[in-house]
C-alpha cells in the first residue's frame, strides 16, 4: 500500500502540476489523504479503486469531473473547496461516508451526473431541487426515503434507486420506500432505471409536486469572468517564471520586466488579488524553481 502524497511527490514534479488538466490515478492501492492543491488547472480526476480517506482541492477551481468511487472517504468536507458552478459530474459510490443528508450537494446547480450509491446517505431528495441540469442520478442502496416530488425531471434521463441488500453490507435500505412507489409503474430499466416511472408518478401526483426555484441566470456570466481572472493570474505566474529563468541565464529581459509590471498592475487593480498575495505567490514560484534546479544539478553530479 502506498501513501497517496508520497506517490504524487515521486511521480509529479510540483512545478509541472499546474499544467495537468486530467489526472488518472485509479487502482493504485493509494491510502490516506490526497492533496491536489498544486494541480491548479485540473479539470478531470479519476482516483477510484483506492483506499483514500480524505481529499483536498484548495485553490482548484476548474474541476468538472470527479470519480472517487470505491475508496474509504468518510466526509464531504472537500466539496466546499470546489467551484459550485463548474463541477458537472461526480461519482462518490462505494465509500464509507457517515450518515448524512444531501445538503452538501445543493449548491452544485450545474451538476449533470451524481452517483452516491452504496453509501449511508439518508433523508430527502429536497436538497437536489435546484439541480435543473441533472441528467443521471443514482441513489441505490442508500437510506434516502422521500422527496420524489422535488426532483427536476426536465432533463433527467437516468434515475436509479435499486436496493440489493445481499450485495452491499447485507442490510436493508430505506431507499426501498422510493423504489416501491415507482415499481407500481413497471420494472426498473437496466439502462434508464426508474426515469419513466418517475414521470408517470408525477403525472399521477400533481398535488404533491413542488414549484422549483430556477438557478440564477447570471451564474454563467459570473463563471466566465472568474475563469478569465484565473487565466490572467496563471499567465502572469508563467511569465514571471520565464523572466526569472532569463535572469538566471544572464539574458537581458528589460522588455519582459516592463510587460510583467503592466500585467501585475492590471491584476491588482482588478481587486481580486492584493499586492502582498501576489508577492507571496511569486516567492513560492521562485522557491519551487530553485528547488527543481537544485534537484537537476544533484542528478548531474550523481551521474
Amino acid at each position: 500500500m502506498t501513501i497517496a502524497q508520497e506517490y504524487l511527490n515521486q511521480n509529479y514534479l510540483k512545478i509541472k502540476r499546474s499544467q495537468i488538466k486530467s489526472l488518472n490515478i485509479s487502482s493504485l492501492n493509494l491510502e490516506g489523504t490526497l492533496d491536489l492543491s498544486d494541480f491548479l488547472n485540473l479539470e478531470q480526476l479519476n482516483c477510484s479503486q483506492n483506499k483514500l480517506t480524505n481529499l483536498k482541492f484548495s485553490e482548484i477551481s476548474k474541476l468538472k469531473i470527479i470519480n472517487c468511487s470505491y475508496n474509504k472517504l468518510t466526509n464531504l468536507d472537500f466539496l466546499a473547496q470546489l467551484d459550485k458552478e463548474v463541477l458537472k459530474r461526480i461519482d462518490l459510490s462505494n465509500n464509507e461516508f457517515s450518515q448524512t443528508d444531501l445538503t452538501a450537494f445543493s449548491p452544485f446547480v450545474e451538476l449533470e451526473l451524481l452517483i452516491i450509491a452504496n453509501n449511508s446517505f439518508q433523508g430527502s431528495l429536497e436538497s437536489l431541487k435546484n439541480l435543473s441540469e441533472l441528467k443521471h442520478l443514482d441513489i441505490s442502496n442508500t437510506d434516502i426515503n422521500e422527496g420524489l416530488e422535488y426532483l427536476p425531471n426536465n432533463k433527467l434521463e437516468k434515475f436509479f434507486c435499486a436496493t440489493n441488500s445481499s450485495w452491499w453490507k447485507q442490510k436493508s435500505h430505506l431507499v426501498s420506500k422510493i423504489q416501491e412507489k415507482l415499481s407500481k409503474y413497471g420494472r426498473e430499466s437496466q439502462k434508464f432505471g426508474f426515469t419513466n416511472n418517475l414521470k408517470l408518478w408525477k403525472e399521477d401526483n400533481p398535488d404533491k409536486l413542488i414549484h422549483l426555484e430556477e438557478p440564477k441566470e447570471n451564474f454563467k456570466a459570473e463563471l466566465k469572468e472568474r475563469l478569465k481572472q484565473q487565466k490572467d493570474l496563471s499567465n502572469y505566474l508563467e511569465d514571471f517564471l520565464a523572466s526569472r529563468e532569463e535572469i538566471r541565464n544572464n539574458k537581458d529581459n528589460t522588455f519582459t520586466q516592463r510587460q510583467l509590471l503592466k500585467s501585475k498592475k492590471r491584476l491588482i487593480e482588478s481587486g481580486k488579488i492584493t499586492d502582498s498575495e501576489l508577492d507571496r505567490l511569486e516567492r513560492q514560484q521562485v522557491l519551487e524553481m530553485e528547488r527543481q534546479a537544485l534537484f537537476i544539478d544533484n542528478r548531474k553530479i550523481i551521474k
